[in-house]
Order: structure tokens, then C-alpha cells, then sequence
């Protein structure tokens, strides 16, 4: 009889899916148990074709998605003459649920995941089963992952391209400074049109999502960072997930979280620029829904924003920009090395300032992908 050999990592990944097949199967009987606690029906708090997917109307309980991994697993069958092996067949059922009831035990939930995000890749053009597996876990626990290659896929672009493939996101989105595959190369340019952006700079850039000044007819919904070279110094990445943040909103005044929901929330003002650098005024709400989906649209940046002018929306700015600054033990806080990245929901995320080598081959480079594409736990 032949058995399959497992690393360490491997069985682990294992043990943590059994787990959550009993933890699964707990909450379906309770739910049973107390059905006046399950959740809503799909239609309330509709959107339609509302711009940006709809936002969460006054007077209504503002709902937020929870995945649920639902694990169909045929284990270790032993024939004589014949491989075991280990089957994970990975379904995910959105479930919609009322925050103001389960916000605690979501951030519980969120607490412990962000303590173990990181999901190693062995080889990035075929990902395993128990590896994908690993990748939505985290994702539905905390809408994003830090995935790490080996060695010999670290400065692979190609690589990162097929990992987003296998992972359902397409082509990336287009944008004035993206490469011939879509990705971005960031890294410093002291001239040329880069130079404008404070991505392409040493500076510190602050809380932001990507492509907060699309229109709703090209929503970012998924972003990746993958190192190929850190800095010499500095250049650490933070992010947080927006539903925590909005729960957070919520518990302090659930007016607070309907202010940033308004259509005019927030404005950001045409560039001024012309050709193919032009972009036009758009407004929209920071926190909207799209499909049972909560998403975010946010930049802390102080200039070229316009925010409404009504006491409410001003207070909610102001406690948005307390959270993201006050709220270091729900902040994943991490320097990322070569062959790691960050896929996530865009979730709200910001830089350190850098210092870069004097020697060009090993200056700081990272690519950059946007995908209009739902990251899908």
C-alpha cells in the first residue's frame, strides 16, 4: 500500500480544513436551532443599476457580506497497490448577514486570520488544490492574502500573470502607465510622465484604494502588489479590510456609515490634463454595494478631493481618518520581500517612505495589477 507525503505545511493546511468543516457544521445546526437569527433575504436593500452598484438606503439596516466555505473532501482512500490522496473540492457560498448582530464576531474572526495570512506557493503556473484552498480562506476571512513564491519565481513576471489567471481575474485594467501585460512596474522615475505620480516616487503614500477617481463604469474590485525587489530601507505596506472598517463606522453611529454611502460622498475634480492623461469629474459614494458586496472607494490625500459639505459627512471623514490611524491591531503591517504579493478586495492601503539603492539593478520594483474582475474567495 503507497501513501502520499505530505510536507508539514501541507498537513497543516489539511488539519485547519478539517476544523472548519466542524465549525461549519456547528453553526448550521445552531442556525437550524434559531432560525429567526438567520439572514435576510438577497433582495433587500436592492441596488439596481444604480452608479456604483447602488449604496445602502437611510432607515434600512445596512447589510455586509460573509463568505462561507462550504468543503466537499474525499480523504486518504486506501487501495492495496493503489495512491492515497487527498481531494479538496472548494465551493463558496455568499451569505449576507446583518451587521449590527455579528460584527463582533466578525472582528474576532478577522483578528485571529490576519495573524496568519501568508499561503506559500510551490509553483505559481500550476497551483495546487490544497494551495488555492489555503488562498480563499483568507480571503474570506479578511478579503486578501499574501501569497510567497520560491526562489525561482520571485523576479518571474510571467509568474504572477499566471497565478492571476488561475484565479479568474483576466486581463488587468489599462491604465496610462501600465506595461505592455497590463501590470505596472513601480519604482522611482525622477522624469517622464511617471514622475507626476506619487507611486512612482520615494514618498509615502497614504490610505487610498485603487482607482478611486474611475467612474462606475471601471471599478478596481481586485488589486495586486507583488515584490520583485524591496527597498533598501523602508517601504512597508499597510492595509485593512473595508468591512471591518465599516462596522467599525457603524458602531459608533450608523448615521456616520449612511453619510459616506450618499451618492455625492465624495467628488473627485477633473485633472486638467489633456490627450490620453485626461480624466473627468466623478462623484460617488466611499462605501457601496454591488451585488450583496460591500466595496470602498476612498483616498485620504487632502487636495484634489472634494468631500460634501454637510456636518455629517465632514464628522465621518473625520472618524474614518481616526480609525485608519488609531487601529494598529487590526492593520496588516508588512515589508514585503522578493517573490511575496498582496491580492485583495482593494481594500484600503498606504506606504512608508523609502530609501532606495544607489545601484540601479537593485533598487526597489514592484508590480502592480488592477482588475475590474471580483476577486472571488
Amino acid at each position: 500500500m503507497q501513501c502520499t507525503k505530505f510536507t508539514w505545511g501541507e498537513w497543516g493546511l489539511f488539519l485547519e480544513q478539517v476544523h472548519e468543516i466542524r465549525d461549519l457544521k456547528q453553526n448550521a445546526a445552531q442556525e437550524e436551532e434559531n432560525p429567526a437569527k438567520s439572514v435576510g433575504h438577497a433582495d433587500e436593500n436592492s441596488t439596481g443599476d444604480q452608479p456604483f452598484g447602488g449604496v445602502f438606503r437611510p432607515g434600512l439596516r445596512s447589510r455586509i457580506r460573509l463568505l462561507g466555505l462550504v468543503h466537499s473532501i474525499r480523504l486518504f482512500k486506501m487501495y492495496t497497490g493503489s495512491t492515497a490522496s487527498a481531494l479538496f473540492e472548494t465551493r463558496v457560498t455568499p451569505v449576507r448577514i446583518d451587521m449590527p448582530n455579528h460584527f463582533g464576531e466578525r472582528l474576532s474572526q478577522y483578528q485571529r486570520a490576519i495573524e496568519n495570512l501568508v499561503v506559500d506557493i510551490n509553483d505559481p503556473y500550476q497551483i495546487s488544490t490544497i494551495e488555492r484552498t489555503a488562498l480563499v480562506r483568507r480571503i474570506e476571512k479578511t478579503n486578501m492574502v499574501i501569497y510567497r513564491f520560491g526562489p525561482d519565481y520571485g523576479q518571474d513576471r510571467s509568474a504572477v500573470t499566471a497565478l492571476t489567471a488561475q484565479l479568474g481575474l483576466g486581463d488587468p485594467d489599462q491604465n496610462l502607465c501600465a506595461d505592455a501585460d497590463g501590470l505596472s512596474s513601480i519604482q522611482v522615475h525622477p522624469e517622464g510622465v511617471r514622475q507626476r505620480y506619487i507611486p512612482y516616487t520615494d514618498k509615502k503614500l497614504n490610505w487610498h484604494t485603487d482607482g478611486y477617481y474611475h467612474r462606475p463604469d471601471r471599478i478596481i474590485r481586485t488589486m495586486l502588489l507583488h515584490c520583485v525587489r524591496p527597498a533598501m530601507e523602508g517601504g512597508a505596506l499597510e492595509a485593512i479590510d473595508h468591512e471591518i472598517i465599516y462596522g467599525l463606522l457603524q458602531e459608533r453611529d450608523p448615521r456616520l456609515a449612511e453619510a459616506l454611502s450618499q451618492p455625492d460622498a465624495m467628488t473627485i475634480p477633473e485633472n486638467g490634463l489633456s490627450g490620453p492623461a485626461f480624466r473627468a469629474e466623478c462623484s460617488g459614494p466611499v462605501f457601496f454595494e454591488e451585488s450583496g458586496t460591500l466595496r470602498m472607494r476612498y483616498t485620504a490625500r487632502k487636495h484634489n478631493v472634494v468631500w460634501k459639505a454637510d456636518t455629517l459627512t465632514q464628522e465621518a471623514v473625520a472618524v474614518l481618518d481616526e480609525i485608519l490611524n488609531s487601529s494598529g491591531d487590526l492593520i496588516v503591517r508588512r515589508s514585503l520581500e522578493s517573490g511575496e504579493g498582496l491580492i485583495c478586495a482593494n481594500i484600503p492601503h498606504r506606504r512608508d517612505a523609502f530609501i532606495d539603492s544607489r545601484c540601479v539593478s537593485e533598487r526597489r520594483l514592484m508590480y502592480r495589477g488592477r482588475y475590474t474582475t471580483p476577486l472571488r474567495a
